[in-house]
Order: structure tokens, then C-alpha cells, then sequence
């Protein structure tokens, strides 16, 4: 069975730090390689794990749930919730489980066929709620993940049996918003496939 635990991961990520003596952000630099393998075959031009002023100066501002500028967050657990990235990076990486016009997955340029099947078919003892990678959502054919904290939502759907993916990112802590807007995008596509 898989689960995620943010706190599982910030417990291996400190373990490795005190173990390797190294931080998450120089292991990303020693090993470079393994997000080269993600971010350039899919042309993720603007996700990073290293924060810099450069990056945080084409940032949005974060609002807190009351409607607020609130600080941004920086997180020791880096590879939990770490990434910075924008709505177009993080589309092109939606779109690796969905085919191209030859029927293969935009994301065979990073793993096979065989591996991408597998990462997005229900997981056993999960009630065919979770891959190995995603949420699974059965009754309408999709697959996504959403992350939040503070000032930030992110949310992601890949409907597979349309080709059809969306992504929704906030600068606000307002939960309920980004629930509505998926639900409304989902039922507008829905009815027009229908």
C-alpha cells in the first residue's frame, strides 16, 4: 500500500542530511542528473528547488485565508515542498501521463510505457483511490494531486480517457476556491464529451 506522509519524508530527508552531511538542495546539485531526467525532456524551463532572489522576484505574493499578505514559507522537508514552479511547468509535467497523437505518453521520453501504466493504475489495498503517483478518480476517468500551505494551493487533474489535463495554482490559502474551480472545469468538459 502507498501513503504519503509529509512528515515521513522531512524524516528521511533529516536523516540523509545528518547521515551524508549535506542538505536536499546540494544532494539536488550532486546528483543533478536525476532532475535533468524530469525538468529539461519535458522543458520545464522554471521549476527549481534552489530559492533564489531571482526566483522569488517572479513569484506571486501569498494571501493568507482571511485575504492577507502573508510571508512565504521555506521548508526544511525541500523534496516534500520544496519546488517552485509555474502553471506552464507544472501543465508540461501534467501532461506526461496523457498521449500524444501517435497514442504513447508525452512522458515516454522519461520512463517506458510499461512504468507509466503502473504509476497510474490504482494501487492495490487502496480501494482504487491511489497510484503509486496520483489520486485516483474512477467515476471520472482522471488522475491529479493538490499540495497547499500557507498563501499557496496548487491542484492537478489529467483526465486520461479525454487527453485532457488542467492545472489550477493559487497565491492564497482559500481551500474551497480551488475545489470549485475544478469541479466546474470538470463538469463543463464532462458535459461537452457527453
Amino acid at each position: 500500500m502507498f501513503l504519503y506522509y509529509a512528515c515521513l519524508v522531512k524524516l528521511v530527508i533529516q536523516i540523509k542530511e545528518s547521515v551524508l552531511r549535506d542538505s536536499f538542495v546540494f544532494l539536488y546539485y550532486a546528483c543533478l542528473v536525476k532532475l535533468q531526467n524530469v525538468f529539461e525532456p519535458l522543458n520545464m524551463k522554471d521549476s527549481t528547488f534552489n530559492i533564489t532572489e531571482k526566483v522569488m522576484n517572479k513569484s506571486a505574493t501569498p494571501y493568507d485565508d482571511s485575504g492577507k499578505v502573508t510571508s512565504m514559507l521555506y521548508f526544511n522537508e525541500k523534496a516534500a515542498a520544496g519546488l517552485q514552479t509555474t502553471p506552464i511547468d507544472l501543465a508540461r509535467f501534467n501532461m506526461a501521463v496523457l498521449r500524444n497523437n501517435d497514442g504513447h505518453y508525452n512522458g515516454l521520453t522519461l520512463l517506458p510505457e510499461k512504468l507509466i501504466d503502473l504509476m497510474i493504475e490504482p494501487a492495490p489495498n487502496t480501494n482504487g483511490r491511489w497510484s503509486l503517483s496520483y489520486v485516483v478518480d474512477a467515476e471520472n476517468n482522471s488522475l491529479g494531486f493538490a499540495g497547499f500551505n500557507r498563501g499557496w494551493i496548487a491542484l492537478t487533474r489529467s483526465i486520461t480517457d479525454l487527453n485532457f489535463g488542467y492545472v489550477i495554482l493559487t497565491n492564497s490559502s482559500i481551500g474551497p476556491l480551488s475545489n470549485e474551480i475544478d469541479s466546474f472545469i470538470l463538469s463543463t468538459v464532462k458535459q461537452k464529451h457527453n
